[in-house]
């Protein structure tokens, strides 16, 4: 079983397509753990999508997306912290 951060309604998503996620609340300093994680995550996933002549150039809808995701998980562990 692998432990891992969800959002975007993941859960209700995998029970429509017939999986039984299971799922549990995690403490503060657990969830903050999961946060860096995820932020390390879609850092290379943003990296990934950096084009050869690179992004002053012509940033990727995909770039933006990934970019997005960190500013989301960025803000989340910044209202952690608070």
């Amino acid at each position: 079983m692998a432990l891992k951060l969800v959002r975007d309604k993941i859960p209700e998503i995998m029970k429509l397509s017939g999986q039984d996620p299971m799922l549990s609340i995690a403490l503060d300093e657990t969830k903050l753990m999961f946060l860096l994680k995820k932020l390390i995550e879609e850092a290379r996933e943003a990296l990934k999508e950096i084009p050869p002549e690179g992004i002053l150039f012509k940033a990727s809808n995909n770039l933006l997306e990934e970019l997005g995701d960190i500013d989301e998980v960025a803000t989340a562990i910044v209202q952690l912290l608070r």
